[in-house]
Parts: structure tokens; C-alpha cells; sequence
């Protein structure tokens, strides 16, 4: 029953990610947005396949990837100046 759920909710968040960008963002920015949500989704349906399999890795692999994008947070401007 919970992996469904998980499922579900994946796919209403990165469906409705899609739909806001093909709303929102101008046509120049589509493909940029789109790969994003792409990859975004399979990192998400790894974290799920890892957690179905009780791996005990999970824990760890969500942990790096949070401290991944807090540090992007801050690399950012380093690494994109332009925006």
C-alpha cells in the first residue's frame, strides 16, 4: 500500500511540475525545465526502488543528496553567475 501512495504522489508532483512549466515558463526555457523535472523523477523513483528494498542505504543516499542541494544553494552564484 505505501508504495503506491508514493507512486501516486510522484506522479501528481512531477506531472503537475510539468504541466505548471508548459503554463508558466516561456518556450525558451521548456527544454532546460523539462530536463530538470526528467532527472528530478528518477532520482525520485531510485529513492523509492532503494526504499522497497530496504536497503540501508536509503537513509544515506537522501542525506547526501540534501546536503548536495544545501551546498548548491550556496555554490550557486559561483557556478551561474550570469542568472
Amino acid at each position: 500500500m505505501e508504495k503506491r501512495i508514493f507512486s501516486w504522489i510522484g506522479l501528481v508532483i512531477f506531472g503537475g511540475m510539468l504541466i505548471q512549466t508548459f503554463l508558466q515558463l516561456k518556450s525558451s526555457y521548456f527544454m532546460e525545465a523539462s530536463l530538470f523535472i526528467a532527472f528530478s523523477a528518477v532520482v525520485y523513483a531510485a529513492l523509492l526502488m532503494l526504499k522497497k528494498k530496504n536497503f540501508s542505504g536509503y537513509l544515506i543516499t537522501t542525506g547526501a543528496i540534501a546536503a548536495a542541494a544545501v551546498i548548491m544553494i550556496f555554490l550557486y552564484p559561483v557556478i551561474l553567475p550570469a542568472h
